[in-house]
């Protein structure tokens, strides 16, 4: 405050020791140190009531304090007024906004808030979690692909499935009979009835050939007649020995074939099964070789019933020829192995095995 008529200032507060002012009188200021409030000091600053009001108040890291622009008003509050707070400004806009961790999104959870070891323990089970699926799923391709592996072992190539059935059947059109010729050799179907004369009405006969090399084959010869011819062995003669003057023959092993390959109606009336016989042959002087053949014989019964099945290792001699004959309805069925010139020939050891096999699918289909 100041005096109007003097200009000076004159202050309201006594203190001890000083004289009275009067009026039109400069102020008497004492001796002794002014007295500041406790108010205005704070412990361990300085008693200058002006330095602890000038100085800053430390800011938070995280906030700019911007000073009040110029004012009219002084710094310094008066010593009749109560020093209040420092007044501190909103920050401005420009100052970069604090992050609040706890307030991120729901999908990392509230980060702020989660101490570190349990930040570890999500850490470590998702890991287990994705090493988990990672094992789980290489497990199962393996799996996988074992079954296919399995799988792909269990089924045959292409070039060793079974044959389409029936797919080297063969089926005589003349000869009335069918048999596998699962070998593909050259077939020759010849129909030979009218080289025959006074059949039976109806009767059909034929010549199937097929040959099994160059040089040898296996004929089916469908035809009237029978067997004939007779030879009636010396005393001295022996089987199987040089000089005989008969054939000499000896079945050496049967294969009884099924019973549904041969119809009863059409077998000759006296058959009484069917077989495929090994036989061994060897002409009389004029040759002296021993042969190996197969063929197709029967067994036999007589009107009285009584049934005559080819005898095994049973040497003969006489009537017996180089070839198998088997009684039909109206024919008889030879089965030989020959060369180009009709003459019994000796076939491979092979070969005779492959004959073996397709006389085993022999059946009569008439």
């Amino acid at each position: 405050m100041n005096d109007k008529s003097s200009g000076q200032p004159i202050f309201d507060v006594s203190h001890p020791g000083a004289t009275p002012a009067t009026p039109g009188s400069k102020p008497v200021i004492p001796n002794q140190p002014l007295q500041v409030d406790p108010m205005m000091s704070a412990p361990g600053t300085p008693l200058d009531p002006l330095a602890s009001v000038t100085q800053t108040p430390p800011r938070a890291p995280e906030q700019e304090v911007a000073l009040p622009p110029s004012s009219p008003e002084p710094l310094v509050p008066g010593l009749d007024q109560k020093p209040d707070k420092p007044a501190v400004t909103p920050v401005s806009a420009s100052a970069e906004p604090v992050h609040v961790l706890s307030s991120q999104n729901a999908f990392f959870g509230q980060i702020g808030k989660r101490p570190k070891g349990k930040k570890l323990l999500v850490g470590f089970v998702s890991l287990l979690l994705v090493a988990g699926l990672g094992v789980g799923g290489f497990m199962y391709w393996q799996d996988q692909m074992n079954r296919t592996k399995s799988a792909d072992s269990n089924t045959p190539p292409a070039s060793l499935t079974q044959p389409a059935a029936n797919s080297t059947l063969f089926t005589s059109q003349n000869g009335g009979f069918s048999l596998d010729n699962k070998y593909n050799w050259k077939v020759t179907d010849t129909d030979t009835t009218s080289e025959y004369s006074g059949m039976p009405a109806g009767a059909t006969f034929a010549k199937v050939e097929f040959a099994i090399n160059d040089k040898q084959k296996i004929s089916f010869d469908l035809s009237p007649g029978g067997r004939g011819g007779d030879c009636t062995p010396k005393r001295t003669d022996k089987a199987f020995t040089t000089g005989n003057s008969c054939n000499s023959f000896k079945i050496s092993s049967i294969d009884k074939l099924p019973e549904t390959n041969f119809p009863a109606d059409e077998l000759g009336s006296s058959v009484s099964s069917v077989y495929i016989s090994r036989f061994m042959f060897m002409p009389g002087e004029s040759d002296a070789t021993t042969y190996t053949l197969l063929g197709i014989t029967a067994g036999y019964k007589d009107e009285a019933g009584k049934v005559t099945e080819p005898e095994v290792n049973v040497e003969q001699m006489g009537l017996y020829v180089p070839y198998t004959i088997l009684s039909l309805k109206n024919a008889s069925l030879v089965i030989q192995i020959v060369d180009k010139d009709d003459e019994p020939t000796q076939l491979s050891d092979d070969d005779l095995k492959k004959v073996e096999e397709v006389l085993k699918t022999f059946k009569l289909t008439t």
